[in-house]
C-alpha cells in the first residue's frame, strides 16, 4: 500500500474492532467478526476533503506560530542590544566624567553617542525599533 493513499479508520458495527479502508477498498472485512462493512464513495470523499482541510489549517498554524516566535525571539535581541548599549554609554560617561587628563574626552563622546543613540530607540519591549 502507497503512502500517498487516503485511509479511512473505522470500528465495526457489530463488534467494535479497528478496520482501516482506504479509496479503492470500499468493501471491508472485519477481520475478528467477519462481518461486511460497506463505505458510500461520496461520505468517504467528504471524510478525505475534511482531514485535508484540517491538515492544511495545522499547517498554517504552524508557520504562523515559527513566525511568531521568531519575531519575539528578535524583539527579545533588539532589547538586550539596547540595555547593552545603555550600559556600556552610562560607564563610559561615568570614566570620561572620572578620568582626569585628555582621556576623559574620549570617553565622554562615546558615552555621549550611546546616550545618543538610545534616545532613538525604543524601549518598550512590546515594539521593535525603527
Amino acid at each position: 500500500m502507497s503512502a500517498n493513499r487516503y485511509m479511512l479508520d473505522m470500528d465495526c458495527h457489530k463488534c467494535g474492532a479497528g478496520i482501516s479502508l482506504d479509496i479503492d477498498n470500499l468493501i471491508g472485512f472485519c477481520p475478528y467478526c467477519g462481518t461486511k462493512l460497506l463505505v458510500d464513495p461520496l461520505a468517504f470523499k467528504e471524510i478525505v476533503v475534511e482531514k485535508e482541510k484540517t491538515k492544511r489549517i495545522g499547517m498554517r498554524y504552524a508557520h504562523e506560530k515559527e513566525v511568531l516566535d521568531a519575531a519575539e525571539n528578535r524583539k527579545a535581541k533588539y532589547f538586550k542590544f539596547k540595555v547593552v548599549l545603555g550600559i556600556a554609554g552610562a560607564i563610559c560617561l561615568f570614566i570620561g566624567f572620572s578620568a582626569p587628563g585628555d582621556a576623559s574626552l574620549g570617553f565622554m563622546m562615546m558615552g555621549l553617542v550611546a546616550i545618543y543613540a538610545l534616545m532613538f530607540m525604543s524601549f518598550d519591549k512590546n515594539k521593535e525599533g525603527d
